[in-house]
C-alpha cells in the first residue's frame, strides 16, 4: 500500500491519518490513532501511558508507506489552483465602489 501519513491537530488532540490514492483524484484517509497531548504538569503521566500508541502509529507506517519513484510521482501529479482553469475564475481588477471579499467571476 502506498501512503503518506498525515495529522490535524485540534486543542490538545492529534489524529493520524493514512491518505492513500485508490483512484485518479480519489484519495482516502483512514484514521489510524489519535491521543492527547498534556496540557499541564499533571497531565503528563496519563500521556506517557500512550506513548505505545505511538509506537504503533510509527510502525504502521514504516510498514505501509512506500517510497515513490520519480515517475510514478509525475504520474500521480494533479492540477492545482495555479492552473490556467482556475485562473479563469480569478478576477484581475477589482471595483474599488464595491467591496467583496471573494473575487470570482459570476
Amino acid at each position: 500500500m502506498q501512503c503518506i501519513l498525515g495529522f490535524q491537530v485540534v486543542g490538545p488532540h492529534i489524529s493520524f491519518y493514512f491518505t492513500t490514492l485508490l483512484y485518479d483524484g480519489l484519495y482516502v484517509m483512514t484514521e489510524i490513532g489519535g491521543l492527547n497531548v498534556p496540557m499541564s504538569l499533571q497531565q503528563l503521566p496519563a500521556f506517557l501511558t500512550s506513548l505505545d500508541t505511538l509506537l504503533i502509529i510509527s510502525d504502521a507506517y514504516w510498514k505501509n508507506c512506500l517510497k515513490s519513484n520519480a515517475v510514478e510521482m509525475k504520474l500521480n501529479k494533479r492540477s492545482t489552483l495555479a492552473t490556467p482553469n482556475f485562473k479563469e475564475l480569478i478576477a484581475n481588477s477589482r471595483d474599488r465602489h464595491r467591496h467583496r471579499s471573494c473575487q470570482l467571476r459570476f
